[in-house]
């Protein structure tokens, strides 16, 4: 292995940093929801596991981490606890994109959304993050 090669996280140790990351971590939209992780584990396809979690709501399916491209930008008006929040975001993107394959964000539900974002550690566990929105 060269030295730019990264060892990636998987299973228990892939569990404590997204539990780490999303600690006190919210989404905000009209209303403010936790970041919760979606912790390593086997048994379950990531299709199966949404279905499933979405209680039969039409579930839509997006390309990577696209549920991090608005709370990861700073924008001018955003105050010392807004930059650290997006900064607390990139840090979790970055932790599920170095860590996790085929990396999708899957939305179910018209108002009351649950949102996921989803992959397989490199030992093929589901593992990721779920919080929700309400859009009116």
């Amino acid at each position: 292995m060269s030295c730019e090669e990264k060892i990636r996280l998987a299973g228990d140790r892939l569990n404590l940093e997204l539990r780490q990351a999303c600690d006190g971590l919210s989404f905000i939209s009209e209303t403010d929801a936790p970041i919760v992780p979606v912790e390593a584990f086997v048994g379950s396809s990531v299709k199966d596991f949404v279905e499933e979690s979405a209680g039969g709501e039409r579930v839509q399916v997006f390309p990577g981490g696209s549920f991090f491209d608005r709370p990861t930008t700073e924008q001018e008006w955003h105050k010392d606890a807004d930059r650290e929040r997006v900064r607390r975001f990139r840090r979790l993107r970055k932790i599920i994109l170095d860590n996790l394959d085929d990396v999708m964000t899957y939305r179910a539900g018209k108002i009351r959304v649950e949102i996921f974002v989803l992959g397989t550690d490199r030992e093929g566990k589901l593992a990721g993050i779920r919080t929700r929105s309400v859009e009116t």
